[in-house]
């Protein structure tokens, strides 16, 4: 069993490791050290709790809760609307179909079965694990 953890720690070394992991870290960090972008994902987060907060309520008042719903929206559209949050968001797309690769291939080598549409186990044309 402790080969197991070992490889899996290994593992986890590798991807932390990973060009894809960094440049999403670094996305990330760039796309926060920006005050428009923390200050847009702060209003986003603070409206998101309203909207938990009226929807825990046993009588929730409707409106703030559709005050709290379209701040947050607006708040997330204009985050969606800035450049870095966009390559950020790019960046964890890159990182996820990664991660996505990985899981695959160790679905395989545990099961032998694959995803419909995934890795087939045969890296043969396949450009995704390398």
């Amino acid at each position: 069993m402790n080969e197991v953890f070992e490889k899996a720690r290994a593992l986890g070394q590798a991807i932390v490791e990973s060009a894809e992991f960094q440049n999403m870290r670094a996305m990330e960090d760039a796309a926060m050290a920006l005050p428009e972008v923390a200050e847009q994902m702060t209003r986003y987060l603070e409206h998101k709790q309203g909207v938990e907060a009226e929807l825990a309520k046993e009588v929730p008042d409707h409106a703030a809760l559709a005050d709290h719903s379209e701040q947050m929206k607006d708040a997330q559209a204009k985050l969606n609307a800035m450049d870095a949050v966009v390559r950020m968001g790019e960046a964890r797309g890159v990182f996820s179909a990664m991660m996505n690769q990985v899981n695959q291939v160790l679905q395989f080598m545990v099961s032998g079965e694959t995803e419909e549409g995934g890795c087939s186990g045969c890296c043969d044309g396949c450009s995704g694990c390398h």
